[in-house]
C-alpha cells in the first residue's frame, strides 16, 4: 500500500471490491509473528484455532 494514501474512504475502497481467488487461503497462526524479533518459516504454520470463551 502507499504510505502517501491518508483518506480513509480511499483506503476503505481497496478493500471493497477483494474477491480473494482460489490460491488465496487463511489460517490462524502462532503469536510469534507479532515481534520482529522472531523468524523462520514456523511463523506462517498453521495452528489449531483458541475457542473463544464469554470472559
Amino acid at each position: 500500500m502507499d504510505p502517501a494514501l491518508q483518506d480513509v474512504n480511499k483506503v476503505r475502497a481497496l478493500f471493497d471490491n477483494f474477491q480473494p481467488d482460489a490460491n488465496l487461503r487463511f489460517w490462524p497462526v502462532a503469536d510469534l509473528v507479532n515481534s520482529i524479533r522472531n523468524s523462520g518459516p514456523e511463523l506462517i504454520e498453521a495452528i489449531d484455532p483458541v475457542p473463544e470463551t464469554l470472559f
